[in-house]
C-alpha cells in the first residue's frame, strides 16, 4: 500500500477500514499517527488541507485489502476479549497502533531475508513518486497523491530523479507562467519552483504587482538584470525596500 499510494508511513499507521470505499476504489487519508515525548503512540489530525486527501486505489490493491481484512478477521477471533477495537488496518497482536519501531525493525528483516540492501521506509515513497514521474503522470496530479500544498514541491524534491524530462519540466513551468501571467493565485506557487528559467523570471520583472515582482525575485534563478528592473518599477513604493529586506 506504501508503494501504490505513496503515502506517509504515519499516515498509513492512521488507517481504517472506514477511510476505504469498497466500491469507489478509493481511500481517504484523515488522520496520522504521532508519538508525543513520554505519551507513546496516538491519533492526531493532517497538518495540511492537501494532507486531508483522497487516492484511488486499484482492483488489485482492493483485493489485497479484503484478503487482508478477513486475515485481520481470523486473528481478531483467536485473541478474543483481549483484542481492542480500534477499526485500523494495520494493528499489533492485539488491534492497537502498531509502534513505528517495531514497524521498521520488522521492515529491515523483510529486506535483510528478501536479499535486498537497506533502505529507510520513506524511500518507498520517494521510488512511488520516481516512478509515476517518470511514467508520465502529470506533476500536479503526483502532488495532489503526496499530499504536498503546491505542485513546486513535488517538482523541488523529485526533479533529479527524472533528469531526462528537466528540459520539459522547464518548459511546461514557463508555459504556466504564460498562462497564467494575469493570475496571481495560480502564479505565485508556481515561482518558488527552481525550474522557472531566468527569461520567464525577466518577463515577470515587468509585472506592476508587486507580489510577483518580489516572488520572482526571490527565485534563485534570478539574474541581477532581472533584479534592477524590478527595482526600477517598483522602488517608488515604500513597501519595497521593507519588503526586499
Amino acid at each position: 500500500l506504501a508503494m501504490s499510494t505513496g503515502m506517509r508511513q504515519m499516515e498509513l499507521l492512521g488507517l481504517k477500514w472506514s477511510d476505504i470505499d469498497w466500491v469507489k476504489h478509493t481511500i481517504r487519508v484523515e488522520r496520522q499517527l504521532v508519538r508525543p515525548e513520554g505519551k507513546g503512540v496516538q491519533f492526531a489530525p493532517l497538518k495540511t488541507k492537501s494532507g486531508r486527501r483522497s487516492i484511488d486505489i486499484s482492483p488489485r490493491t482492493i483485493e489485497a485489502l479484503r484478503e487482508h481484512y478477513n486475515n485481520q478477521h481470523l486473528i481478531k477471533q483467536s485473541v478474543g476479549t483481549k483484542w481492542q477495537e480500534n477499526d485500523l488496518i494495520f494493528t499489533n497482536s492485539f488491534g492497537g497502533p502498531i509502534n513505528p519501531r517495531n514497524l521498521l525493525r520488522d521492515f529491515k528483516k523483510l529486506l535483510q531475508d528478501a536479499g535486498l540492501p537497506p533502505i529507510r521506509w520513506h524511500d518507498l515513497r520517494h521510488t512511488a513518486a520516481s516512478i509515476w514521474l517518470n511514467q508520465g503522470i502529470p506533476v500536479l496530479v503526483v502532488s495532489k497523491r503526496l499530499g504536498h500544498s503546491r505542485p513546486s514541491i513535488t517538482l523541488d524534491i523529485y526533479a533529479h530523479l527524472i533528469p531526462n524530462k528537466q528540459t520539459e519540466l522547464a518548459e511546461m513551468i514557463d508555459e504556466l507562467i504564460g498562462k497564467h501571467a494575469d493570475d496571481r493565485n495560480h502564479l505565485l506557487p508556481i515561482l518558488e519552483s527552481r525550474f522557472v528559467s531566468a527569461e520567464a523570471l525577466d518577463r515577470l520583472a515587468r509585472s506592476e504587482d508587486l507580489g510577483i515582482a518580489l516572488s520572482a525575485l526571490r527565485n534563485p534563478n534570478c539574474r541581477a538584470e532581472t533584479l534592477v528592473r524590478i527595482y526600477r518599477t517598483h522602488a517608488y513604493q515604500d513597501y519595497f525596500f521593507q519588503a526586499v529586506a
